[in-house]
């Protein structure tokens, strides 16, 4: 997929989709994983006032389920995890934004490595993780930083060690 991204090959599949439906699949996916670990996970909405979207469903569910992962492996034993999508449409007739904010309270990303996360093949320091877990190939926050790119957003986090992070795009 980087590779495709690099060279200008992806492009986003814009279709109609339904929110709810892509937010289930997510719950499906994810719920187990938290459920491994005795972590709570939730998923919040806030002013959703459209369930039939236009975008990429595909693109904007690798973003969440790479976010989504990285909460459940950085976050320890009994700690939370929450999924918020939110949507506002700052004027009549115009395009909906829609927020999605993937929130954890893990053991948080230093300032410093927080400039570097969206670097390719950048990893915050293994020794302060734990075990290792799942792929680690440091592609996952600059493909998120991409796809946000694409659709004409952003991405950030905020973060504080030992609190957790919230990515929010």
């Amino acid at each position: 997929d980087m590779s495709k991204i690099e060279s200008g090959k992806t492009v986003l599949n814009i279709q109609m989709f339904d929110l709810q439906e892509l937010l289930d699949k997510l719950n499906i996916m994810t719920l187990p994983l938290a459920n491994a670990k005795g972590q709570t996970f939730t998923i919040l909405q806030h002013n959703v006032f459209c369930k039939k979207l236009w975008g990429d469903s595909v693109r904007i569910s690798q973003v969440l389920l790479n976010l989504l992962s990285n909460a459940v492996k950085y976050t320890p034993e009994g700690g939370n995890i929450c999924l918020s999508v939110s949507m506002n449409q700052p004027f009549p007739h115009s395009r909906i934004h829609v927020i999605f904010s993937v929130e954890d309270d893990g053991i948080g990303i230093s300032r410093d490595d927080q400039v570097h996360i969206w670097e390719r093949f950048y990893r915050v320091d293994a020794s302060r993780t734990g075990k290792e877990e799942g792929s680690h190939s440091g592609l996952g926050l600059s493909m998120v930083k991409w796809i946000a790119q694409a659709y004409g957003g952003n991405v950030r986090v905020e973060s504080e060690l030992g609190k957790g992070s919230c990515f929010t795009f």
